[in-house]
């Protein structure tokens, strides 16, 4: 169980160590590997000279998210969604439209991940062992993967994350001749 039943749904004490929280800071940045991962396409198939204009666009939007949630951070106490943010501030009506249209992007956002991880997976066990995974059981693969971890407590979803950060760093340092 990942959560303290008795204690009203903590997180038990101690149930994260150091390492487990670096595992997790740096997993957070996993958005940036997409981001990534997808430019040369963008450039490629996109709009070509156009994407670092949305880079700059993008970045602005981030900043103006920050200061404006950061604003509303002294006024909304402990909430961990968006929905209280943008109900508070514009209305119910406008928190659940903006509560779809994340949802919507995050599933975007992981529909593309997972297509990513399936291609790249595969095309790495075929250049590593010769073996050839069609990229759709990469994906299938990763998802079990993921609901397995999420299944457990999450000291085995930190070390999981452990093993595969140390991995993507070898690989890294392997790729770049280190």
């Amino acid at each position: 169980m990942p959560m303290d039943e008795q204690a009203g749904g903590q997180l038990r004490r101690g149930a994260l160590g150091v390492w487990h929280i670096v595992f997790f800071v740096v997993a957070a940045a996993a958005p940036l590997a997409v981001v990534v991962g997808v430019t040369p396409y963008a450039f490629a198939y996109g709009n070509g000279s156009g994407v670092p204009l949305t880079f700059i666009l993008v970045g602005a939007l981030y900043l103006l998210f920050a200061v404006g949630f950061t604003a509303m951070s002294s006024h909304m106490g402990n909430a961990v969604s968006f929905y209280p943010y943008i109900a508070s501030g514009l209305g119910k009506r406008a928190g659940v439209g903006a509560s779809f249209a994340a949802l919507a992007s995050y599933v975007a956002v992981e529909l593309m991940a997972m297509g990513l991880f399936g291609i790249y997976f595969s095309q790495s066990m075929h250049s590593l062992t010769g073996i050839h995974i069609p990229w759709l059981v990469s994906c299938l693969f990763l998802n079990l993967v993921v609901w397995a971890t999420g299944r457990r407590n999450i000291e085995v979803s930190g070390r999981v994350l452990g093993v595969f950060m140390l991995c993507e760093v070898a690989r890294i340092l392997h790729r770049s001749g280190v």
